[in-house]
């Protein structure tokens, strides 16, 4: 039987008894969520469920005027979770992939506006809620943890007003005008008639921010309400920074066997491993880019592993119907017929990305160490074979400088090669390169060459003795 665009809920029994929960509706199992229209449900620590919402066309205008927003509430009824939102193409938003995120503790609140990054207009968003897990595991029997409850909304309010800009009146900031004093401990401003009481009970109940660069006041008797991440220094309460450092500092590891925690790890999946799926120029399907190539040249044109080795293949200039390869041919159209110069890529790095095969993280002396080897070491020009110092951007400095296309250069018919020096450069390249090669690049018959051979050596002693050459 088919089952088309129907929500359902699938309990699977795993071999060692336990039961899996597969919820389901449309092809990636997301419920549609329909504005101001709570949608409740429960999801397990460690598991995501997925919904999704279309923004129209009329309704991409209202937002583009900014006369309202999109707000997507979370409210949690048991245990926590966190809210993950992303745009097409990224169907099933998650920790590492999104375009907007809450990982807060308690009720969660994404408002999303026009004007941010990850908003794509007309289209179809997704939104995943994720059950977060502790860090101590759960039961200490062993058992599956409770489900955890909430209720999901999604609305269109008004578009939050902005922000007015503050200006500095250049005043005294221990004064202001209508006579009241700024209070030395808390730096708000009170009764000038008040100030010595409040003071004094001011610095009785609060103290400002240890941390440098820090304005906060905190309450002596709940200093956890203020807290500094010591990683990254955000800010948040002390319960908000037990789940913080979880989230966001804890090494993930990457299915191409990296570990990274998650501001390093969202740009290693995005752009740097090689299990993430890329559109091959030059075949057009959706594949794994692979590795860095392995040629300087190749990952100086922004070349992955996939791409150096499909771009190999050849095919028929439509100009000259020269066989060139896919990979130079722009290039050759630009060289050869005048067409548009190749657009500038961003190089790929040296060195594929870090692979561990034990699940051991990277010290940060070795994430150095790699930086600088990449940036700085030695590399041989992949033309000449000259060692350079000063890794790619010497490498690039070079190729400029001693293997740049000659814009006069004429292509050699035999192996596609772009000589330089004109006519005598050709004839030069021709007799070191092809010498026992007819212009159709096949080898020179045997018979002819000898045939050639008697005829100097017969007539080889021109008038006054001299040989011909």
């Amino acid at each position: 039987a088919t089952v088309i665009d129907t929500d359902m809920e699938v309990d699977l029994v795993t071999p060692d008894g336990g039961l899996q929960r597969v919820e389901s509706g449309g092809r990636w199992g997301h419920s549609k969520l329909e504005i101001d229209t709570p949608a409740q449900g429960e999801v397990y620590p460690g598991e995501l469920r997925y919904y999704k919402f279309e923004v129209t066309d009329s309704w991409n205008q209202v937002l583009a005027s900014r006369q309202s927003d999109i707000l997507v509430e979370l409210q949690v009824t048991s245990g926590d979770a966190d809210l993950y939102i992303s745009g097409e193409p990224v169907e099933r938003p998650t920790q590492v992939l999104n375009s907007w995120a809450s990982t807060t503790v308690g009720t969660k609140s994404l408002r999303i506006v026009a004007s941010d990054l990850g908003f794509i207009g007309s289209g179809t968003y997704y939104i995943g809620v994720h059950g977060f897990a502790p860090a101590d595991g759960g039961p200490a029997d062993g058992a599956r943890p409770a489900a955890i409850g909430y209720t999901l909304v999604l609305s269109s309010p008004m578009a939050a007003p902005a922000a007015a800009a503050v200006e500095d009146s250049g005043a005294d900031p221990a004064h202001t005008a209508d006579g009241s004093a700024v209070c030395d401990n808390c730096r708000q401003p009170v009764p000038a008639s008040n100030l010595a009481m409040h003071q004094v009970f001011c610095a009785r109940h609060h103290v400002p921010c240890a941390v440098p660069g820090c304005s906060a006041v905190v309450s002596r008797s709940n200093p956890d309400l203020h807290w500094h991440c010591p990683e990254c220094g955000d800010v948040m309460t002390r319960v908000e920074g037990d789940k913080h450092t979880v989230i966001a500092h804890t090494p993930l590891t990457c299915t191409c066997g990296s570990q990274y925690a998650l501001a390093d790890m969202k740009d290693h999946v995005r752009q740097r491993c090689p299990h993430r799926l890329v559109s091959c120029r030059f075949c057009g399907r959706r594949v794994e880019a692979g590795a860095p190539a392995s040629d300087a040249v190749d990952r100086l044109h922004g070349l992955s592993e996939h791409e150096a080795a499909c771009g190999s293949r050849t095919a028929n200039c439509d100009t000259c119907s020269r066989s060139v390869r896919l990979k130079e041919m722009e290039m050759h159209v630009f060289q050869a017929h005048g067409g548009p110069a190749p657009a500038p890529v961003s190089p790929l790095p040296l060195s594929p990305q870090p692979k561990r095969s034990n699940g051991a993280a990277r010290s940060a002396d070795e994430a150095e160490a790699e930086t600088l080897v990449g940036a700085m070491g030695e590399v041989s020009c992949p033309i000449c074979g000259a060692k350079l110092e000063g890794g790619e951007r010497s490498l690039s400095r070079h190729l400029d400088a001693a293997h740049a296309p000659d814009p006069d250069a004429i292509p050699c018919p035999i192996c596609n090669s772009d000589v330089s020096g004109g006519a005598r450069g050709m004839s030069r390249h021709m007799d070191e390169a092809h010498a026992h090669m007819d212009v159709d690049g096949d080898a020179a018959d045997a018979t002819d060459d000898m045939a050639v051979d008697d005829t100097v050596h017969d007539s080889g002693h021109g008038e006054g003795g001299t040989v011909v050459p």
